[in-house]
């Protein structure tokens, strides 16, 4: 199911997403992270079979909405991130997130 330009996430062998995949949802955010497959294991151990189905259920309806293929989804974080210096300058902003009186220490 990989795409066929590999975009960010470089061409070679296939990433398999393992560690931590409980339903559908971590398999969606495994695949844009750039995995073309993702293990259940786990939850499978803990829970029974039926996660399986469950995770596929959520992962086609998620795709759906989307209007996605599971190939499309692979990558597609690492292809839309930034480097550091390409991020714009957010000078006082932490002004925002703080208490006014802590605010206005100039």
């Amino acid at each position: 199911m990989a795409r066929d330009d590999a975009g960010a996430a470089g061409a070679g062998p296939a990433l398999i997403g393992i560690n931590g995949a409980t339903d559908g949802h971590d398999v969606a955010r495994m695949m844009l992270a750039g995995a073309s497959a993702v293990g259940l294991s786990s939850a499978v151990m803990l829970r029974g079979w039926g996660v399986l189905s469950e995770a596929v259920a959520t992962l086609d309806a998620y795709l759906a909405q989307k209007g996605l293929s599971a190939a499309d989804l692979v990558g597609r974080a690492a292809d839309s991130r930034r480097n550091f210096a390409d991020m714009p300058v957010l000078d006082q902003v932490w002004r925002n997130h703080i208490p006014a009186p802590l605010a206005r220490l100039d």
